[in-house]
């Protein structure tokens, strides 16, 4: 009994020994094998984030454009990101980059292994001259290099701070001249709160202020009654003045009637 007790005991102790080996070969491995994967992994990274490995070789560029080029936008863009890593390349500075351009209003971002990035792009709508200016469908004032809108637009003159005001005094007069042959060519505040207004045959319309002289400047804002009613007064006397071509302006600021001044007489007053 006691050689059998002596062979169990060897034998278990040769199984120990023989765990504890293949642990230690088995940890190893597992060592190995992590410092390997980790390996790889930086010198993958290391490469992906080379200058030199994953470049933008081609911007594609969708959307509808009519003031802008797929070319413009190309050059700008590669002015400052030629050789840029596209793999470490962040949409929202591309996207912030290119939105300085002008007539862009939106910018969408998306990269395309191995070497695309694509944009999508969305001008600006011009609605409106402001000043020296471009007024753009969401009341903001750009200033492009060549100022120009592609169809026929209304001039606006002001202060900045008065554009949405202004545009919307401009639609206001607008749908007053609805059902005639008079549009609205320009449309100008001055700083004093004073209206004028360009009529598309040349004649001057100076309407003036929107309140009385006496009343709050608060109030300027509320009420369309007095320049609705002079433009309706214009409408109804307009067709009784005579020599309609020589007329300079017609001032419309006097309680009773109307002033006209002639090209190349003194003022006479209706």
């Amino acid at each position: 009994m006691a050689v059998v007790k002596t062979k169990l005991k060897s034998t278990k102790m040769e199984n120990r020994n023989t765990h504890r080996r293949y642990s230690f070969w088995s940890i190893l491995c597992l060592v190995i094998t992590a410092f390997i994967q980790i390996y790889a992994v930086t010198l993958l990274y290391r490469s992906m984030t080379n200058v030199d490995s994953i470049p933008v070789r081609q911007l594609q560029v969708d959307g509808e454009l009519e003031y802008l080029t797929e070319k413009e936008i190309r050059n700008y863009f590669f002015e400052n990101y030629l050789k840029k890593n596209l793999f470490t390349m962040q949409p929202i500075e591309v996207r912030r980059y290119l939105e300085k351009l002008e007539w862009i209003d939106t910018v969408y971002v998306r990269k395309k292994l191995p070497d695309i990035l694509h944009i999508f792009v969305s001008e600006h709508k011009p609605i409106a001259y402001f000043n020296n200016g471009i007024l753009t469908n969401s009341m903001k004032v750009i200033y492009p290099t060549n100022p120009q809108i592609h169809k026929e637009a209304v001039h606006l003159y002001g202060s900045v701070e008065e554009v949405e005001h202004i545009y919307e005094k401009y639609k206001h007069i607008e749908r007053i001249l609805i059902n005639t042959n008079f549009k609205i060519e320009s449309l100008f505040l001055s700083d004093s709160y004073s209206w004028q207004l360009v009529l598309n045959n040349g004649v001057v319309l100076k309407l003036g202020r929107e309140i009385n002289e006496n009343d709050d400047t608060e109030q300027i804002y509320t009420n369309n009654d007095i320049l609705k009613d002079r433009m309706k007064l214009f409408l109804e006397l307009y067709q009784y003045i005579d020599n309609k071509e020589n007329i300079e302006y017609i001032d419309l600021r006097y309680e009773t009637g109307v002033a006209v001044k002639w090209k190349d007489i003194e003022g006479t007053a209706l």
